[in-house]
């Protein structure tokens, strides 16, 4: 690698760890859409940290620390990953600078240590051995910087080797490649480490080890041993991301999981791996990921309000166990997923030995639980009750107003109705009006309008069936008109009660 390169690293380029002078990973069929989102994602983090990224440019031929710098790996939105020599070890590495400033943040420099501890402790053959954590401090006293030495695999990653290739993955070799990926990411979950940025740039692909591996038959249609890299980099990233008070969710967006797409930190967790396991997955069996969209924004909303198509619509033949399990691993809620990424690699091993798999077909009842929790049903729900509650209230108002002017409408003769209708025409003014503050995103507004809708719904019920006055014994003496009002009320108000029980989990009131 030239030295020019090394000093001046493209923001551009991929940051795939421990591949050196390797391209940025592109997409097999989405190449258009991958780009828009890939040069997005540079836009954001250059902006976000821009005199960070340039702490972190640093020439062939200097030093960091003891490590002597050899050229660049990559530099991306992680940021600058070098391939160097450590002469005390006497062994080539790949040194992973993040980008964030260790002297002006020193809480997240002892996160930062303590997630590569972490992810340290762990081994696995299938995953990248981290060998050490720590700070140096610039010789010229310029800034210190947090690091992580990596073992430094010398093939490529699973995104170019996908770039690559002419003819689809063989599902059984999807199967082969993720079996060993989800038990190594189980493995770092057991320690309380979480990946957050799962994409197949972060697996590399070593040359295989005639040794045998702890992992079970998953190698064995592999031609390459496939290892995950950058555990407990992403973590940093958000609550750096926090630091600078950006909204930006940390992550590569073509893979990340609802929860992140939506913001909703709280749920981040092993199932978020899982999501990313499924979305590897999908894309060696279709060859595309499965959300696309031309912008960011368009991507992180399908990504939390829509469901992609089963890989078998993309790729008719796929077997149906492996259409499961990877449609399980997409479900939007992370309690309906793979209850562990070991789970995961459960599944995938009894699809590959013939045996019954856990996850079922993804059908319409899947979609309908998806449609009837995304944050429009709640928006809907609101609208039916301020329409229908406010013509309602109108429409008894000037019936009220009809009987205290004397107007010339055939009504029945009943003394108490002026009253009654004016204690209808409040009530439902106001169910209306507190829908306006559902709508602005009120949980209380949401309970009482959800407990009008029962009330009204039982009201009309009681007088279509069992003949209860119940708020309209005007109409006791026109048995016509009443049973057809009444059955316009129990049509009306048994609409307004369904569509809010189906925004019960729907998300956006709070």
């Amino acid at each position: 690698m030239a030295d020019a390169d090394a000093a001046t690293p493209p923001e551009e380029a991929g940051d795939s760890p421990g591949r050196p002078d390797s391209p940025p990973p592109a997409p097999q069929t989405t190449a258009g859409s991958k780009a828009k989102t890939a040069g997005s994602r540079a836009r954001t983090h250059a902006d976000r940290s821009s005199a960070v990224g340039k702490l972190a440019a640093v020439a062939a031929g200097r030093s960091l620390g003891r490590f002597q710098i050899k050229g660049v790996v990559g530099h991306g939105g992680m940021g600058t990953i070098y391939r160097a020599f450590d002469p005390t070890l006497d062994r080539y590495v790949a040194l992973k600078v993040p980008r964030f400033d260790a002297a002006g943040d020193p809480a997240l420099r002892q996160q930062f240590l303590k997630e590569a501890r972490a992810a340290a402790a762990v081994s696995h053959p299938h995953l990248v051995e981290v060998y050490e954590a720590g700070t140096i401090t610039e010789e010229d006293g310029s800034g210190e910087r947090c690091y992580i030495a990596t073992e430094l695999c010398e093939g490529p990653d699973l995104a170019k080797w996908l770039e690559q290739r002419t003819e689809p993955v063989p599902p059984t070799t999807a199967a082969a490649l993720l079996i060993p990926m989800a038990e190594a990411v189980h493995q770092c979950h057991a320690v309380g480490v979480v990946h957050r940025d799962l994409k197949p740039a972060n697996v590399l692909l070593d040359a295989p080890d005639p040794r045998p591996t702890e992992s079970g038959g998953g190698d064995a249609a592999l031609p390459f041993v496939p290892k995950v890299s950058d555990f407990g980099v992403a973590r940093v990233l958000e609550e750096s991301a926090a630091a600078t008070r950006t909204s930006q969710a940390v992550g590569t967006p073509l893979y990340m999981s609802p929860e992140q797409a939506g913001e909703r930190l709280e749920e981040i967790g092993p199932a978020t791996d899982v999501w990313a396991l499924g979305a590897i997955l999908y894309e060696t069996l279709t060859g595309r990921p499965p959300f696309d969209a031309g912008t960011t924004l368009g991507l992180l909303k399908q990504i939390d309000g829509d469901d992609p198509p089963p890989p078998r619509a993309l790729r008719p033949g796929l077997p149906a166990g492996l259409d499961a399990i990877c449609m399980k691993c997409l479900r939007k809620r992370p309690d309906e997923r793979y209850a562990s990424a070991a789970d995961l690699a459960a599944d995938l091993t009894a699809w590959q030995e013939g045996r019954a798999v856990s996850a079922r077909r993804f059908c319409w009842r899947d979609r309908f639980a998806t449609w009837s929790r995304r944050p429009a049903r709640i928006r809907d729900a609101a609208m039916l009750a301020i329409v229908w509650n406010a013509a309602l209230a109108s429409g008894i108002a000037l019936m009220a107003m009809d009987i205290g002017f004397g107007w010339e409408t055939p009504l029945p003769e009943y003394d108490e109705f002026l009253g009654e209708a004016m204690k209808i025409t409040i009530a439902h003014y106001a169910i209306a009006l507190i829908a306006w503050r559902m709508l602005l995103g009120a949980r209380w507004a949401y309970w009482i309008c959800f407990a009008s809708a029962v009330v009204c719904e039982y009201i009309v019920v009681n007088g279509l069936f069992f003949g209860g006055g119940g708020g309209f014994s005007m109409y006791r003496d026109l048995p016509v008109a009443k049973y057809l009002v009444l059955v316009t009320l129990t049509t009306a108000f048994t609409a307004q009660l369904t569509l809010f029980l189906l925004s019960l989990r729907a998300r956006s009131v709070r």
